[in-house]
């Protein structure tokens, strides 16, 4: 996304009172990245295979 990365969206959403299931979808994902994720309302993370 040009404007924010996905974390920022699930923070935005979250200040906003948006109660919707997110899930992070990557191809450049790692563990803190994905803890980042739960923590800022993620229901999933998802580490996309790359070629």
């Amino acid at each position: 996304m040009p404007d924010m990365s996905g974390e920022e969206l699930l923070r935005n959403l979250d200040d906003h009172k948006i109660n919707i299931p997110s899930i992070v979808i990557t191809g450049h994902g790692d563990v803190p990245m994905a803890v980042e994720a739960m923590k800022a309302g993620a229901v999933d993370f998802i580490e996309k295979p790359r070629p």
